[in-house]
């Protein structure tokens, strides 16, 4: 496992952090780790974009109309 450091954290956001970490009932070092796996695993601007062109290339299943209710 790799190590990450982190220098010039303010007063105040350590002190945020921490607190978002006790009411996760987590070290500070947990919820950190925690929430950069969640980072880590949202899509990249350009994964987007990406998406956004298949999608846009799609034919529709069925005409978007059959859904709308009066």
């Amino acid at each position: 496992m790799k190590t990450i450091r982190l220098h010039a954290v303010s007063d105040a956001l350590h002190d945020r952090l921490k607190l978002l970490a006790t009411a996760a009932g987590l070290s500070v070092s947990d919820y950190l780790l925690n929430e950069l796996h969640r980072i880590a695993e949202e899509p990249t601007a350009e994964e987007m974009r990406a998406r956004s062109r298949i999608l846009s290339e799609m034919e529709p299943s069925e005409a978007p109309t059959k859904d709308i209710r009066a």
